[in-house]
């Protein structure tokens, strides 16, 4: 495919990762950040997953290769990719709506996310709905994973891939590519690509799949107002699995597979498979993951993720101090980060939706609803309510009314 100007929409982990590929790729970048004057004119990301094949360091060389800037108006009008990648999903919402005013009109612009779930393409299609010129066209794409485990050493300069996935799902409308965004994204990604569907990502074991159910079997006893002694905690969130999380993970397994089951007759179109997370693990990781018996070994072995840390705000208390020999040695005491992305984004857009299918096919879930109610404790939310009456979970009308724009709820949104 012939050079375009790409628009990378984020300055987090994703952004500073993708960059160098899509420039090595020839297309002209703008990068879109809140903080442009924070990124160097050399990006440059190490490569520690050894067998992938790309090398040890990518980099966008010394030369004019990009542009960053915090300005919409600036980025977007002859863009002819726009991809949202550096920032947890529930800012997509309000990014697309100050994307559609400048949408072009002259060709159809690729829009897409590198995080496929959480209703991308309906939330998508309401705020260009809504928002776009008359006469915008677009094509809407997705990863239905993020492409790397990875992470940020120096913001706006220096980015780390841990490890890439060994297949890799693009999510269009119905999962058929028809626009060719494939043949776009394969020499930027470096990865076999498949084809997915948007209702299908939103079901694929991803984020809300591990961090809520491992978090819960953490912490679901937790009063929001202990402080636990630092050194007495796990830090890794995936090395680290307590036997609750692992039973955690188990229940949310099986609730899941009983929706996805019932989804396949609901939307016979679309490609919806019944997703298993150890499964799915072992295909996106394969010779990363060194001990795949297990869900729970598939996991904590997989080196792609031995880096990834639980998030903790850390306190520390005077009066917790203790003498060790003639030296004073400060104790550390954290509780968890409820502001997080495990939490403010698993929620609306990971655990919500998952209820909101099930409920569509009426299917029990016990163990996904416990992991829900537990997570709305941690942030304030009531999306779901309990019904005596029936003894199930349901969406609370009047919360969704005036918060309807901090979630997806499937059966709410645009078809």
């Amino acid at each position: 495919m012939s050079k375009k100007h790409v628009v990378l929409i984020g300055g987090g982990n994703s952004t500073l990762c993708l960059l160098p590929f899509v420039v090595q790729a020839g297309h002209t970048v703008t990068v879109l950040s809140r903080q442009p004057s924070r990124w160097s004119t050399r990006v440059h990301v190490d490569i520690e997953d050894e067998t992938w094949g790309v090398g040890s360091q990518l980099t966008t060389g010394e030369s004019a290769t990009f542009q960053v800037t915090s300005d919409y108006a600036a980025a977007i009008p002859d863009a002819h990719c726009i991809w949202i990648c550096g920032v947890p999903i529930h800012h997509n919402r309000d990014i697309l709506r100050h994307v559609a005013p400048y949408l072009r009109q002259d060709v159809t612009v690729f829009v897409g996310t590198i995080c496929a779930y959480g209703g991308f393409d309906q939330i998508c299609q309401e705020e260009f709905t809504a928002h776009a010129p008359n006469g915008s066209r677009w094509s809407l794409f997705g990863t239905q994973v993020i492409p790397w485990c990875c992470g940020t050493r120096t913001y706006g300069e220096h980015g780390v891939i841990y490890g890439a996935k060994r297949i890799l799902r693009i999510a269009t409308r119905q999962g058929n590519d028809v626009g060719g965004i494939k043949d776009f994204l394969s020499p930027i990604l470096r990865i076999p690509l498949a084809d997915a569907s948007f209702i299908g990502s939103n079901l694929f074991p991803n984020n809300a799949w591990l961090h809520p159910p491992i978090l819960c079997g953490l912490f679901e006893q937790w009063d929001m107002q202990q402080e636990y002694e630092a050194s007495a905690l796990p830090t890794y969130i995936y090395g680290q699995l307590s036997a609750n999380s692992i039973t955690m993970l188990h229940g949310l397994q099986r609730d899941m597979t009983g929706v996805l089951k019932a989804l396949q007759s609901k939307y016979p179109r679309h490609k919806i498979a019944l997703y298993n997370l150890r499964d799915c693990i072992l295909e996106n990781y394969e010779d990363q993951v060194s001990d795949p018996r297990t869900l729970e070994s598939s996991i904590s072995s997989n080196a792609a993720f031995s880096k990834h840390t639980i998030p903790y705000q850390r306190r520390n208390s005077t009066s917790r101090q203790h003498l060790t020999g003639t030296e004073q040695e400060t104790e550390w005491w954290c509780v968890p980060d409820r502001s997080h992305k495990f939490f403010v984004s698993d929620l609306p857009y990971g655990l919500v939706p998952f209820k909101d299918y099930a409920n569509q096919c009426g299917v029990n879930t016990p163990w996904l609803d416990r992991i829900l109610l537990w997570n709305q404790r941690m942030t304030g939310n009531h999306f779901f309510r309990y019904q005596p009456a029936t003894g199930t979970l349901v969406l609370d009308e009047a919360y969704y009314d005036a918060h309807r724009h901090e979630c997806f709820v499937p059966s709410k949104m645009l078809s």
